[in-house]
């Protein structure tokens, strides 16, 4: 026998085609696994992923191994990983120096994907920036696996580590001008009226809903509309309103005009 071949799972050892079987090295075998004796009836090596059993025949332990190829032998993963540093060897010091710029810009933008990125940089709304979108592709080909696009630093819950700080607030400050005036008018709405008011320089709208649209109604409205601005310390001074019948008959109630003796009331032409 000149012929030497490797054993799966096992060694090197003497090989003969033409013999029926081939001999292990039991010192070499005890040294690789874990092996159970039964006298006199077998030995049983514990391999990676099964047991070989090797049974009493005559004088010698044979295992019958004609089914050796249906067990998984160990797999072999290789890994081809290709680092930013890769990358960037292969760029001009212009393509890098442009690359690091898009970096900042991506950086500065809070991360956003590349579609959106490219957006930002071409739309024309960020003033004095040189980074074009084609600067931007080639960041995210230099940084991200594969150029899919994806930074670390767009992973969800990217932020939980981060300590927000709240701006402080002061409830006490309010608008220095007291001055308003209302804008009212009835709006529908699926069958209901509602008096609808808006307040300038205060940039609020008030809404109140109203049964009919008749002097009492709308004057009882508009009066709760003037009275929670006065109990924000603001000065109702002018009510603008529809040239409407009922608008007419409310300024000239005794109710309307002892509550709003104070207040101008104009009407659209």
């Amino acid at each position: 026998m000149d012929l030497v071949g490797h054993l799966e799972g096992f060694c090197d050892t003497l090989a003969y085609h033409e013999g029926a079987a081939n001999i292990l090295c039991m010192a070499d075998v005890e040294d690789r696994y874990d092996i159970t004796y039964d006298p006199c009836r077998s030995y049983t090596v514990h391999m990676e992923y099964q047991d070989l059993v090797f049974y009493r025949r005559d004088k010698m332990y044979v295992a019958d191994m004609s089914a050796w190829e249906t067990y998984p032998s160990t797999p072999r993963v290789m890994a081809m990983v290709t680092t930013v540093a890769d990358n960037e060897a292969k760029l001009t010091t212009r393509e890098l120096k442009r690359v690091e710029a898009a970096r900042q810009f991506i950086k500065a933008a809070g991360y956003p994907p590349l579609k959106e990125a490219v957006h930002m940089a071409e739309d024309g709304n960020i003033v004095n920036s040189r980074v074009t979108g084609q600067d931007i592709r080639k960041a995210f080909e230099t940084d991200t696996a594969e150029g899919t696009g994806v930074y670390p630093a767009m992973a969800k819950g990217k932020t939980v580590r981060r300590h927000t700080s709240r701006m402080s607030t002061d409830d006490n400050i309010k608008m220095q001008e007291v001055r308003q005036e209302l804008h009212s008018d009835v709006m529908h709405v699926m069958s209901q009226k509602y008096l609808v008011s808006v307040v300038e320089p205060l940039h609020i709208t008030l809404v109140t809903f109203v049964e009919r649209e008749t002097a009492l109604c709308l004057g009882r409205a508009l009066q709760d509309h003037m009275d929670a601005i006065r109990e924000k310390g603001f000065n109702p001074v002018r009510v603008h309103g529809d040239p409407a019948k009922a608008w007419q008959r409310w300024w000239v109630t005794s109710l309307a005009l002892k509550s709003i003796s104070r207040v101008l009331v104009t009407t659209w032409r």
